[in-house]
């Protein structure tokens, strides 16, 4: 600081760390592709919300707010470094693959879909008759034909409508900015 230099904090609070995996209880991000996990919260989890609240008065109780301590923050919210995305293979790669398997121990991580947890699907479906307004003009829009609404999935590429796919796609993506 003497120097001029300014201290910047780039929190990360969507990979829980491990006392936490291993005591809590929350819904973690799972890839449509495989159904696997990684160790990260689902954005679709309503404690992730809850989790980074706590993260960021923890930090502000520690720092306070003086800019002669903290400059800035970047405000983490997801992805591999805490950017606003889901998991994109970036950290196990060449050079950061053992220190990820020691910090998660787990190399899960790829692109994709990261939506195939129930409370992601679910929020698809209710997301999706609340857009048509009901199962009937949904099922119009989509050339399907759901019984009920339970029953709304994500579409299987290349089978099902355009539309639907690209409902989904709208809402995948939609959904990180909502988190």
């Amino acid at each position: 600081r003497a120097q001029g230099g300014k201290w910047m904090l780039m929190t990360h609070f969507a990979w829980p760390p491990e006392w936490y995996r291993r005591t809590r209880r929350y819904t973690r991000l799972a890839c449509l592709e495989h159904r696997q996990t990684c160790e990260a919260f689902s954005i679709w989890d309503p404690e992730a919300v809850r989790y980074l609240d706590r993260g960021y008065g923890a930090l502000r109780a520690h720092f306070g707010n003086s800019r002669e301590v903290i400059w800035g923050f970047y405000v983490g919210v997801h992805g591999d470094y805490g950017e606003a995305m889901f998991p994109a293979y970036y950290r196990i790669q060449a050079g950061l693959k053992d220190d990820w398997l020691e910090h998660f121990e787990d190399l899960h991580n790829h692109l994709g879909f990261w939506c195939g947890d129930e409370l992601a699907q679910r929020d698809f479906r209710n997301r999706m008759l609340e857009r048509y307004g009901g199962l009937p003009a949904l099922n119009a829009a989509w050339g399907t034909g759901y019984a009920r609404g339970e029953a709304v999935a994500y579409p299987i590429f290349g089978m099902d409508s355009r539309r639907h796919y690209l409902d989904f796609v709208r809402w995948y993506l939609d959904s990180m900015v909502r988190y």
